[in-house]
């Protein structure tokens, strides 16, 4: 099972990410939330999105009665508005964080 936890922030607080497993989109995940997806054993590419915003592409290797913990939030912190609009267009496939939480 991957759980993806998406960290409390400003920044998107009224926005979902939308997951892709796989180039599929399997569902959205709110502000300071967590969402369970349950998948047979396998290898999987997922990567989050927002608008034309994105994560890059996690590489998961799923086994059986394994849980994997994956944390996300956006790269920018704050609420200077000027440099998330920067962000988003000049770091759009780095603006959301997808990692392995340790």
């Amino acid at each position: 099972m991957i759980i993806l936890k998406r960290e409390k922030s400003f920044v998107d607080r009224f926005r979902k990410y939308t997951i892709y497993i796989n180039d599929n989109v399997y569902g959205k995940i709110k502000n300071n939330a967590s969402i369970e997806i349950n998948l047979p054993s396998g290898k999987y590419e997922m990567f989050l999105m927002i608008d034309w915003c994105r994560s890059r592409t996690l590489t998961i290797n799923v086994e059986e009665g394994q849980d994997i913990i994956l944390e996300c939030y956006s790269c920018r912190k704050g609420r200077n508005f000027f440099k998330t609009a920067f962000a988003s267009i000049l770091q759009s496939n780095d603006y959301i964080v997808l990692q392995f939480k340790h």
